[in-house]
Formats: C-alpha cells, sequence, structure tokens
C-alpha cells in the first residue's frame, strides 16, 4: 500500500476585489471521484501537505469572471510512498515517486498508481 502527499507550494486564484471571497476553488478528493471524500479545498496562500490513501483527485474550479489568467496559478509537488509491510520482511523494497505540476485555467488531474 502506498499514500500519496501533495504539498501546494503556491496557490493564487481569482478574488472578488471587493469581498475578498473566493472566486475559484481547488479541491482534493481522497480517491479518483468526486463522490469520494474531501480532504482539501482552498483558493490562496500555502496550504499545509495533504495526504491521500492510494489515488487523488485534484479540481480546479475556474470562475466566471474575464481576468487576466496569469494571477491565476498554483504550484503542486506530489510524493508516492510504498509504506513499508507491518511484518519483519526486510526484502521488501521501498519505493518512492516525485513530481509537480504547475495548474492554470481548467483541468482535472486524477493521479492513480504511483503518480509519475
Amino acid at each position: 500500500d502506498y499514500v500519496i502527499q501533495l504539498q501546494f507550494e503556491q496557490v493564487s486564484l481569482l478574488k472578488d476585489p471587493h469581498t475578498r471571497t473566493c472566486k475559484e476553488r481547488i479541491t482534493v478528493y481522497d480517491g479518483p471521484t468526486s463522490m469520494y471524500g474531501v480532504i482539501g479545498s482552498f483558493c490562496d496562500g500555502t496550504p499545509e501537505m495533504v495526504t491521500a490513501s492510494d489515488e487523488a483527485l485534484i479540481v480546479f474550479t475556474p470562475g466566471t469572471s474575464q481576468v487576466n489568467t496569469s494571477a491565476r496559478i498554483f504550484t503542486l509537488k506530489y510524493r508516492a510512498v510504498v509504506e513499508r509491510p507491518h511484518s519483519g520482511d526486510t526484502s521488501h523494497i521501498l519505493r518512492i515517486g516525485f513530481g509537480s505540476f504547475i495548474g492554470a485555467i481548467a483541468f482535472i488531474v486524477i493521479c492513480s498508481g504511483v503518480c509519475r
């Protein structure tokens, strides 16, 4: 078994200029579809690391306003960690997969299996 650790290093999405409320959002689900539980939802700042089970769905919900898209960005780094078995099996090899993604307008990222 493994877990997926997601670290958003920068999140700068569209906010209402008057109320400063979020007009766009990144939502992270603990599974391959939106039927799974939400384990993170944010639109600004540097969120804490999010840990998913063995699959994660990351959904960017764009705002409806026509704005300069250069202001809408996030940076995501992820790591898939295969956990060692709880038994005394020393032949098990620990595998770690790393990657990163810089997001733009509308997309859905599905990380299934060991992320590459």
